[in-house]
């Protein structure tokens, strides 16, 4: 839970916490309401630190802090207008308690000076994340644990803590879960697929994370198709105004085939893919070859300094058996890797290498799986050819975007990219620019501590690829901007959602098709909804583009691009970094006075702009005589947690913690082994039962062809 440390790493004490939560689809909204007390026996002026534990995806949108007639404010700012038109606030020393700057994984900080004794510092924060999707449902999590000694001990901890959320998913067949007890806070008004939730004292256990999950089931694709009109946005030749459509598909709960895959493993090999790093991207690796299906093909291709390497034996594409996977991982372990997963000392650091020849061995690299992924396949229906990409540093820039564009131009397979970064030192917007290009999907992960989980999640979300050549039309002649476009495939663990944009009159109905995994066209008619029921159409299109807008930016080397996408991160909300510019959670200090006269005299621009454009209309035009500071709340310096001292005893209690852990994971580690064996043979069972729906529907088709033959 939020947390407020003075100077001599006292935890100031607890008086109220609130979390009001608003998921819309799938981008959760949290408000962070919280009361701390500069009381107890210690108590003095001093300098603080809030900090706040946050979900790996998680970014803040905007903080505010109350403290007496004091008010600390952040806002989402375009770094290089707060750089050039501002100075920076009190400094603490670098790796010092109290230090703010810089980042670090999952834990938003922000410093509070001269906090006289008995103060009430009233923290209000908001942030902004993605619902992880995964294994048929949604699943948001909220840290609730409260160390002792910030609450006195008289004070019942369900007395000062409270949860509301609301669920806003347009689905009518919505079914949710939660590990605390919530119950129903307006029953008479809720709408179809929209959840209003709020918390009981005997059913809200402080000290334990709240887990919320939510899901759509249903035996077929799902579909969510909303259409808004802008009219403030008018095409200036035609006057005529802006429409935007959010297409969102829900794979089905239910299925009994899915399109056969042939799949390619691409890695770099960079001094600084080695030791806890190695382990967990051979872990998903591992996943990844396991989860392949009988008769499926593999193939594992690294780069390297001036060379390509492939796994020794066969040219080609490997047919996915136990024993050709079993070798495949014990050439990586014992023989190509063998060195680097012995390492046990700190990361390397990583130093950019821009040097021709590894530029020229990625493009080699990415040729040798078009190749691959280019024999002959005889499976029916063909199998569907994806690249699981995976690298933690960036080459020449001039070299990425000849790999996109060797992409756009030749691909006649259409092989799915599917590209995942490490850490903060690959080029971002190329990873998604080459997934953009090839249908495929994007992800990546900066904190080293949740590597293993994300990576692994994100490989098996492609095991089952339920709809490929995703599309919709529109009736009627009119130029559509789509992101993305193409589409790509809708998988058992990735709904896709497509975003288009227009000029003209709004559209009635849609019609959406694809490639079933039968072989057969997939074609379903979709209305267009107008009533959102709550959902802030615009805001989920715009979060859903963002990081393509960057992208673009990246690729065409667009400065105006860039400056749009940058402004609309500011409008969002949501920090961001772009091909040459970034936003960044800036903090400015001003009077409670000066606070409410603000928003007396610019009510009105409050009402016309989104939160994200009000904060940096203040930032430019009221607040420009004001002190203001950076804090870091984006990857734009990687700052590894344990230099700073809040960091240190942080990992101090992880590592007493994993030592008392250590005698119960030697106990255990036979039943564990025994609890892999049954969930590998139900596995197996899956897959068997799989081919055999997949044999028999093939012989079934074959008949009606006979009869209709004959």
């Amino acid at each position: 839970c939020p947390q407020v440390v003075g100077e001599a790493g006292r935890l100031l004490p607890l008086r109220s916490l609130h979390y009001s939560v608003e998921v819309q689809l799938r981008v959760a909204r949290t408000l962070i309401s919280a009361v701390f007390e500069n009381s107890g026996v210690e108590a003095s002026r001093t300098h603080c630190l809030l900090c706040v534990p946050l979900s790996p995806r998680a970014a803040v949108a905007q903080a505010t802090v109350r403290v007496g007639t004091r008010v600390f404010s952040t806002l989402v700012a375009n770094s290089d207008v707060v750089s050039d038109k501002h100075t920076g606030s009190v400094q603490f020393p670098q790796g010092s308690l109290l230090d703010a700057t810089g980042w670090c994984p999952s834990l938003f900080r922000m410093t509070l000076t001269d906090i006289e004794p008995t103060a009430m510092i009233k923290v209000e924060l908001t942030c902004v994340e993605p619902v992880e999707f995964h294994a048929n449902h949604y699943e948001l999590l909220l840290p609730l644990v409260i160390p002792t000694s910030m609450v006195k001990s008289h004070i019942p901890l369900q007395d000062i803590v409270s949860l509301t959320l609301v669920l806003k998913s347009g689905f009518s067949n919505t079914e949710w879960n939660c590990s605390h007890e919530l119950v129903p806070a307006e029953p008479s008004a809720a709408a179809p697929g929209v959840v209003s939730l709020t918390s009981t004292k005997s059913g809200l256990w402080p000290n334990k994370d709240v887990v919320f999950s939510y899901s759509f089931p249903s035996a077929t694709v799902q579909s969510l198709v909303h259409g808004i009109s802008l009219p403030s946005v008018k095409n200036p030749q035609s006057g005529l105004p802006l429409q935007l459509l959010s297409v969102y598909l829900h794979p089905t709960t239910q299925f009994t085939s899915t399109h056969p895959r042939s799949m390619v493993f691409l890695v770099n090999r960079t001094e600084t893919l080695k030791g806890s790093r190695l382990r967990d991207v051979l872990g998903a690796l591992e996943c990844g070859l396991r989860s392949l299906q009988h008769g499926e093909k593999y193939a594992v291709v690294f780069y390297e300094i001036s060379t390509v390497v492939l796994q020794p034996g066969p040219l080609g594409l490997r047919t996915a058996s136990a024993d050709n996977i079993q070798e495949t991982l014990e050439w990586l372990a014992q023989v190509y890797f063998r060195e680097d997963l012995a390492y046990e000392g700190p990361p390397p650091q990583y130093s950019p290498d821009n040097e021709q020849n590894v530029s020229l061995v990625m493009g080699e690299a990415v040729e040798k799986v078009l190749d691959l992924l280019a024999e002959e396949d005889e499976s029916e229906p063909p199998a569907v050819p994806i690249c699981l990409f995976i690298t933690d540093c960036e080459v020449e820039e001039d070299i990425e975007r000849g790999v996109v564009r060797l992409l756009r131009a030749s691909n006649p397979t259409g092989v799915r990219f599917c590209t995942f970064g490490i850490g903060l030192d690959c080029n971002h917007p190329f990873l998604k620019m080459v997934a953009d290009v090839s249908q495929g999907t994007y992800d990546s992960c900066a904190d080293p501590a949740d590597l293993h989980r994300r990576l692994a999640s994100f490989v098996l979300s492609l095991q089952a690829v339920q709809l490929t050549n995703v599309n919709f039309y529109l009736q009627g002649d009119r130029e559509v901007e789509v992101f993305l476009d193409p589409a790509p495939d809708l998988c058992y663990d990735r709904p896709v959602h497509i975003v288009a944009r227009y000029y003209g009159a709004p559209v009635s109905n849609l019609l959406l098709s694809g490639t079933l995994p039968t072989g057969l066209q997939f074609s379903q008619s979709c209305s267009v909804l107008t009533d959102c029921r709550g959902l802030d159409v615009e805001f989920l299109a715009n979060y859903t583009v963002l990081d393509s807008y960057v992208a673009s930016a990246w690729m065409e080397e667009n400065m105006a691009l860039d400056d749009e996408a940058m402004a609309l991160s500011c409008a969002l909300g949501v920090p961001s970094v772009g091909w040459k510019g970034s936003t960044t959670l800036a903090a400015v200090e001003y009077s409670q006075a000066m606070h409410n006269e603000v928003q007396t005299q610019h009510s009105y621009k409050q009402a016309e702009l989104r939160p994200g454009q009000y904060s940096a209309y203040l930032l430019n035009a009221v607040l420009m005589d004001q002190p203001v500071w950076l804090l870091g709340s984006t990857a734009l310096v990687f700052e590894d947690a344990r230099i700073t001292a809040f960091g240190a005893a942080q990992v101090e209690l992880k590592r007493k913690d994993a030592q008392g852990l250590t005698e119960f994971i030697e106990l255990s580690a036979t039943e564990k082994s025994e609890r892999m064996e049954l969930v590998w043979e139900e596995a197996t069972s899956r897959r068997e039962g799989i081919r055999e729906t997949y044999l028999r529907e093939r012989d079934e088709r074959a008949a009606r062809a006979a009869v209709l033959t004959e």
